[in-house]
């Protein structure tokens, strides 16, 4: 027996199909059914029920045990002697939302790859939930999610605070506001630098909250000044306003559910997707509002586009911790370090963090 076995194995056990699993394995399926096979002899036990799909027998679920134990600790093994060795260079698994990835991810495995070359980055892209799953079953090294402010058995670090904001094409802004009640009723106007009491959006809590220019997109002459809600409730002014909305697996549909919810209406949604990319190409073309992180609306739409729309800053509870996730483990890999200095450099430069 031997760990090729084993891994071999466990990637048939998580697809339930010999064919699924060579060809997440890149080997042929006859030698994938050769390695089973042996198992199984060695053993002297059937590990699985041949049919579709694929199921463990009981022996099967003990063995899936010590398999994944085995390859726990031989991974753990492989990067402590790395570290001891200086030998820079293996395989990190990183775990991020598919919103978030193409926001942030881009500028940071540039940063991480310059300074350490030999690394490889695999980025598995899961909902916030999916991606605890995935660190308790080791199926990655870190994950960069909206953690809680504590998980049993998972180290945490702050990464940096994000926002999501209302978007919607000025023209529409215009359009939906014109029937409702006087906008400077409802809404503070924003320079490029300003702080304003929380009393505004959490009447429970006192204090301040600063808005510098890396909060805001570069704003040109012609471009819509940002715009603050004086209070969620005040949401409601969007009422008669298409909306175009993530579902609620992500943040963003989240707390577009919680404010439509604060303003007391029904929303009149045009369309919901998990692909936020997508809606906020629709919502640049006047097809509805969107509630979308700053980060992510920044980055994905062009200057010409960003010159066209309104951007509604929605207070301190559309504001939340971004977080580095981990397994305690006795020993810590350099690689996962090494990672989060690169994403806390790189996101600095680009002015994301906080």
């Amino acid at each position: 027996m031997n760990f090729l076995s084993m891994d071999y194995f466990l990637m048939t056990a998580e697809k339930r199909s010999f064919t699924k699993a060579a060809d997440a394995l890149h080997i042929t399926q006859q030698t994938l059914s050769t390695h089973i096979a042996n198992l199984e002899q060695e053993l002297d036990c059937k590990l699985f029920v041949r049919h579709v799909p694929l199921e463990l027998t009981y022996a099967g679920e003990i063995f899936w045990q010590y398999a994944a134990d085995f390859q726990k600790k031989y991974r753990a093994m492989q990067h402590e002697f790395a570290d001891l060795t200086k030998n820079e260079q293996g395989i990190l698994r990183i775990g991020i939302s598919f919103t978030r990835c193409h926001a942030i991810m881009p500028a940071i495995i540039t940063e991480y790859q310059r300074r350490y070359p030999h690394m490889e980055i695999q980025v598995i892209e899961n909902a916030n939930t999916g991606l605890q799953k995935d660190l308790m079953e080791h199926k990655i090294d870190l994950a960069i999610a909206k953690f809680p402010d504590f998980l049993p058995g998972i180290t945490l670090s702050d990464f940096y605070e994000e926002e999501v904001v209302l978007l919607l094409a000025d023209s529409l802004f215009h359009e939906v506001i014109s029937d409702a009640a006087p906008a400077d009723a409802l809404l503070l106007h924003l320079p490029k630098t300003i702080c304003c009491s929380c009393s505004d959006f959490t009447h429970d809590t006192a204090g301040t909250v600063s808005f510098s220019v890396q909060d805001l997109p570069a704003l040109t002459d012609s471009q819509p000044e940002p715009l603050m809600l004086r209070s969620p409730e005040d949401f409601s002014i969007f009422e008669h306003c298409p909306f175009l909305l993530n579902y609620a697996t992500d943040i963003a549909g989240q707390l577009g559910r919680h404010f439509i919810t604060m303003g007391n209406f029904k929303p009149i949604v045009k369309t919901q997707s998990d692909n936020m990319g997508m809606l906020l190409e629709l919502c640049a073309a006047g097809k509805g509002a969107c509630i979308s992180p700053l980060n992510l609306a920044m980055s994905s739409l062009s200057p010409e586009q960003r010159k066209k729309m309104r951007i509604i800053h929605l207070g301190r509870s559309a504001k939340y911790k971004i977080r580095f996730g981990s397994l305690e483990q006795p020993y810590q890999w350099k690689a996962i370090r090494n990672f989060m200095d690169a994403a806390n450099a790189a996101l600095t430069r680009t002015g994301t963090t906080t």
